[in-house]
């Protein structure tokens, strides 16, 4: 019988020590291409399971410093007086040149 909280067996690794290494090399990958919102998930997972593995955890709160540093750096590389675009949907049309093209 395994005692204790399953998700903790699942990502300690009772079945294979690599487990909570793929949970964490996960979140630094999220947090390199930038969806930092799935990082935080997984970050988060592995904070609350095993919070007494020090590996996995210093390297899921890198990949969150990651995150962070990316926020910072996209919030002041624009000059000033420049803000980000807005995206916007295909719906609008695009101007086209109203002149006559010489050939």
């Amino acid at each position: 019988m395994i005692r204790g909280n399953p998700e903790e067996t699942r990502l300690s690794g009772a079945g294979s020590p690599r487990i909570a290494e793929i949970y964490f090399t996960y979140a630094l990958a999220l947090a390199k291409v930038g969806r930092c919102g799935e990082t935080l998930q997984v970050a988060q997972l592995v904070q609350a399971t095993i919070p007494t593995d020090d590996i996995s955890v210093g390297n899921v709160n890198q990949a969150i410093n990651a995150c962070q540093q990316n926020l910072n750096a996209s919030s002041t590389s624009l000059p000033s007086g420049v803000s980000k675009a807005t995206p916007t949907l295909a719906t609008q049309k695009p101007k086209l040149p109203t002149g006559t093209p010489t050939p």
